[in-house]
């Protein structure tokens, strides 16, 4: 039974490709502006051999509480759906809400899925830049009753901040507000009492 199981999971990595990569504005690695709070990154493997067609999506993901460029990403593509001599590209585009903030503008070709993981990097642009407030502040109100270092290390995985530190509560603060340093409010027995924020 035991080896059955583990071919079976054999049999499902054999099946599939691995597509991974960075999403970049302005395919600049060195770019790393602020998202605003809310918006999504939807990469899809697309079939793209009809000329004048619309592309056909095999593949999508979907990555939410985006914070910063570059972004990474993942699909996981079903090797029965890859057809020799058949053209196939990426496509990637980060909404908020309804409203488009930036999409690829080049052809990305994806040539062979079956030496995975394959690597590929989508570069974007910005297409409303209006929308996008860097002085947005970000919060994490689901750390509120939880160990303070273990909030401070959850925020600085999650926003790739590093000036995150806790402050016991009532503590006299500086006003100045910044959007790179989040204050984690902890009480005597360093469990975190007010949503942490930027500021």
């Amino acid at each position: 039974m035991f080896r059955y199981l583990i071919l079976i999971c054999f049999l499902h990595v054999a099946a599939s490709g691995i597509i991974r990569g960075r999403i970049l504005l302005d395919g600049d690695l060195n770019k790393t502006d602020r998202l605003p709070v809310g918006s999504s990154l939807i990469v899809r493997l697309q079939d793209t051999s009809l000329a004048d067609a619309p592309a056909i999506t095999l593949k999508q993901t979907t990555v939410r509480n985006l914070f910063a460029f570059p972004l990474a990403y993942q699909l996981e593509v079903p090797i029965n759906k890859i057809s020799p001599g058949i053209s196939y590209s990426l496509s990637a585009r980060i909404t908020k809400g309804e409203t488009l903030l930036y999409i690829n503008d080049q052809h990305i070709p994806v040539s062979d899925t079956s030496d995975s993981p394959l690597s590929i990097d989508i570069p974007v642009i910005s297409v409303n830049q209006d929308l996008i407030d860097p002085m947005e502040p970000l919060s994490w109100p689901e750390m509120v009753g939880r160990e303070g270092n273990y909030a401070v290390q959850y925020i600085k995985e999650k926003s790739g901040l590093e000036n995150v530190f806790t402050v016991l509560e009532k503590t006299p603060m500086t006003m100045d507000y910044r959007t790179d340093r989040v204050r984690v409010i902890v009480n005597q027995a360093g469990i975190v009492t007010e949503v942490p924020r930027t500021g």
